[in-house]
């Protein structure tokens, strides 16, 4: 039976799975993903990467890539210069050189829109007709989802995509993130979101208060695309999204009638849509 390797790209680790066609994990590793590597460094990465996962499973007649944006999906080609994770690879006919080396059909996905996907066709949006999907982590994803098709046209952001619109005194990339969690973080010691999280549920007041200001910093960036899109769903992925419980509360203040949702697993969520470009 022919089987799927997906890759899930982001800027802290590289998430694998194989799948059969239906949708089931056959197997599962992560990878660190070395985002800031050079050219080369990376390109080899994916290689053995893709090498080790075939060695195992003969039987892998596809491959799938979510990719952070900006990028040409149909050619495979990065365009993610400055953006602090693979700006090695802007400019490189990624899918070309994929296709050539491991002699395998190549489908590239924008991550954040495959993550909207796959949850409202497999995961705990399956039962709304529009779903505003998020990703929180290094940077901020999005994906504007309605009977299962991703809405990319105007008065939505080009693409679905939010991350560069302006908010604050930058853009909602710097502020919805794990350095935008971490930037409101001024009255403990934790040095990451993790630890954060750790004090948060250990009762400590100013981390909860970390949390309280971080929801109210994603509903307000995110109040014009709701009242633009009307989604009967808003659904949180990435890792920042694992501190849900903890900025929930004001976001239901914000978006009394939307259901608020976070994925089980953002990974194996986008990976599993990645099975439709095939």
């Amino acid at each position: 039976m022919k089987k799927y390797l997906m890759l899930d790209v982001g800027g802290t680790n590289i998430k694998t799975a194989v799948l059969s066609p239906a949708g089931t994990v056959e197997a599962r590793k992560d990878y660190p993903a070395h985002a800031s590597q050079t050219r080369p460094v990376l390109v080899d990465h994916f290689d053995r990467i893709i090498h080790e996962a075939k060695d195992e499973h003969p039987e892998i007649a596809g491959l799938g890539v979510a990719f952070p944006g900006p990028c040409d999906y149909e050619a495979g080609v990065p365009h993610l210069a400055k953006l602090g994770k693979y700006d090695a690879l802007s400019g490189y006919p990624l899918k070309a050189h994929l296709e050539k080396a491991h002699q395998l059909p190549v489908r590239m996905g924008n991550d954040a829109t495959l993550f909207g996907l796959g949850e409202a066709i497999f995961g705990e949006a399956k039962n709304y007709q529009k779903v505003m999907a998020i990703t929180l982590g290094t940077g901020c994803g999005s994906a504007f989802i309605e009977n299962q098709h991703p809405v990319t046209e105007p008065p939505l952001p080009e693409n679905g995509w939010i991350y560069s619109q302006p908010f604050r005194d930058g853009i909602i990339d710097q502020y919805l993130s794990a350095g935008g969690l971490m930037n409101l973080n001024k009255d403990n010691q934790a040095t990451t979101g993790i630890g954060l999280a750790v004090l948060a549920g250990s009762g400590d007041r100013a981390a909860q208060r970390v949390f309280q200001e971080f929801g109210e910093m994603i509903a307000e960036a995110l109040t014009p695309f709701v009242e633009t899109f009307e989604p009967d769903a808003l659904i949180f992925g990435g890792q920042v999204a694992g501190s849900f419980s903890f900025f929930k509360q004001a976001l239901v203040e914000h978006f009394p009638e939307t259901a608020l949702l976070k994925a089980k697993d953002t990974s194996i969520s986008t990976m599993q849509a990645l099975l439709h470009y095939f």
